[in-house]
């Protein structure tokens, strides 16, 4: 069973007070209170246990008191050394990483009857500190490099979008972009591609009148330049960048795919309405989740 089919809290929250085997619990609970990798993981050594935190390479991360009573008894359980890997194995002083990795998704398929990932872990771990600390701490916290929430736009300002596209074919594009067709392939898009489209049986009639209106034949493309080539990605960002402009509202065709995406993630058949944007898996908006895209000043 696919993972996008459940919510990831609620499968998380019964594995960590389903699971029995202590080492296990401890795989889950220490990706989800301090989002450290598999490799950070498997590199724990006795001795990083300190006070109410773990000392990782580059940071370290506060743990609940319930976690460091947990771990502090699966030491003294395997009479582990300070100098001792917390989680060692007979054949290496460390356990592997794809050790770790098979052991959590084959726990999570047999408890739960689905396959969790420990990257879909990280990702639990990262939104939910999302809810409480800001952007700058999550990074910090997290390791991470970058993290980015990705903004969408509101109804107001798509209404306020649309009220002013006064080109047919620029009106089109938009509400592509709405949705979830990527620029890349708007700009490619023939008309004997548009039935291939997952969209409103209006959108799809408003595509071949334009084709129509055109003279736009088969085995053409359907959003050419006046050199009768097909519209670049570029000049689609140029399209609704001059628009955004025209409006006042900071925007761009990712964000406007964004909308899309944010509609149906909080729509109650949201794995339904995923599925018909295109989207397979819901982990890819876990580390920044959305924002609502603010007015330019």
């Amino acid at each position: 069973m696919e993972l996008s089919k459940v919510n990831l809290d609620l499968v998380v929250d019964k594995l960590v007070k389903t699971i029995t085997d202590i080492r296990t619990k401890l795989f889950y609970r220490i990706i989800i209170e301090t989002s450290c990798k598999i490799s950070e993981l498997s590199n724990i050594k006795v001795k990083d246990i300190d006070q109410n935190k773990i000392k990782f390479k580059k940071r370290n991360i506060n743990i609940s008191i319930d976690l460091k009573n947990q771990i502090l008894k699966f030491i003294d359980k395997q009479k582990l050394s300070s100098d001792s890997y917390l989680f060692v194995t007979r054949q290496s002083d460390s356990i592997s990483t794809k050790r770790i990795r098979q052991i959590i998704q084959n726990t999570s398929l047999k408890l739960v009857g689905f396959k969790i990932d420990s990257k879909d872990l990280r990702k639990y771990s990262i939104k939910s500190k999302l809810k409480s600390m800001s952007l700058k701490e999550v990074k910090k916290e997290c390791g991470l490099k970058r993290l980015d929430k990705r903004k969408y736009l509101s109804k107001e300002q798509i209404t306020q979008l649309e009220n002013n596209i006064q080109d047919a074919r620029n009106s089109l594009i938009f509400k592509l972009l709405l949705n979830n067709i990527k620029s890349s392939r708007i700009a490619n898009l023939k008309v004997e591609d548009i039935l291939g489209l997952n969209i409103s049986r209006e959108l799809v009639q408003g595509l071949e009148n334009y084709a129509s209106t055109n003279r736009i034949s088969f085995g053409e493309y359907l959003f050419k330049t006046r050199q009768e080539t097909h519209i670049s990605k570029r000049m689609i960002y140029k399209i609704i960048s001059n628009l955004g402009n025209a409006t006042q509202i900071r925007v761009n065709p990712q964000m406007i795919n964004n909308t899309a995406i944010a509609a149906a993630l909080s729509s109650k058949d949201s794995d339904d309405k995923l599925n018909a944007l295109g989207i397979k898996s819901r982990a890819f908006y876990m580390h920044g989740g959305f924002v609502k895209n603010e007015r330019k000043e």
